[in-house]
């Protein structure tokens, strides 16, 4: 199964999401169709190095 890719804007949206407590990890994986595992991923890049993180580099 190929792997998704996400736009940052998805990231930031579903972690502010989890941050803010709007939803609970469950809520916010069913709505963008996202494992926790990757959910809890962006989070811990998010809270390590904030919305930089999220970007990906550009490409050369």
């Amino acid at each position: 199964m190929p792997k998704k890719s996400f736009s940052p804007d998805i990231k930031i949206m579903a972690v502010r999401y989890l941050e803010e407590g709007l939803y609970t990890g469950q809520e916010i994986c069913k709505m963008f169709h996202v494992s926790e595992t990757t959910l809890y991923e962006w989070h811990a890049k998010y809270e390590f190095g904030g919305v930089t993180e999220l970007i990906p580099p550009a490409k050369k």
